[in-house]
């Protein structure tokens, strides 16, 4: 059930809840006290909302698992493309204290980690064909995204990061068209 409705989770969380999930999220991990030396465990991470709220609130190391695959590419491939987008950040985190996956490792190093992260989503969403026994169309669509995020990877450096906008935007396609050829894949398989 959850492999089904992983494409559009956290948008029908988010509206249906009105917002008041994001909100429960950031109070759980304030109610923690985070100190930045924390592992934290996120058993069942989904689209790895609550493990990346972890992050951001100072945990030194969160770990997310689950056993919904779409959710976890789907949290890969959303955290894979965060850590892109807080590298245009990293000087204003670090000269406000911030904590971010850039500021703790580099931008250099956080781009590489985005691009295991989004090979990682798609090697999830791949599996996920086999062990669900998708249509051959969710493959081809899984080969489109892959396109799209080695394309988007190849938009941003540590050198210049002021591709970033578009490669926001292309991510967009890239959830559009997974969101699209998955549902496709459910309907005709």
């Amino acid at each position: 059930m959850f492999d089904a409705i992983a494409p559009r989770y956290d948008l029908l969380n988010h509206v249906l809840s009105a917002g008041i999930d994001k909100r429960s999220r950031t109070r759980a991990m304030r109610s923690l006290a985070l100190t930045g030396t924390e592992t934290l465990l996120d058993v069942c991470t989904g689209t790895g909302d609550l493990a990346l709220e972890g992050r951001r609130q100072g945990a030194a190391r969160v770990l997310g698992v689950d056993f919904a695959g779409a959710m976890l590419a789907i949290g890969l491939w959303v955290g894979g493309f965060d850590i892109l987008y807080a590298c245009q950040d990293v000087e204003f985190d670090r000269g406000y204290g911030l904590r971010s996956i850039p500021t703790r490792f580099g931008v250099a190093a956080s781009i590489q980690l985005s691009r295991v992260m989004h090979a990682a989503a798609v090697l999830a969403m791949a599996a996920l064909w086999w062990v669900a026994a998708l249509p051959a169309l969710y493959l081809v669509g899984v080969v489109i995204v892959a396109i799209l995020l080695v394309y988007e990877q190849s938009l941003v450096s540590e050198d210049d990061l002021s591709q970033v906008k578009k490669a926001f935007d292309l991510n967009g396609y890239v959830g559009i068209v997974y969101f699209g050829v998955t549902a496709l894949s459910l309907y005709v398989g």
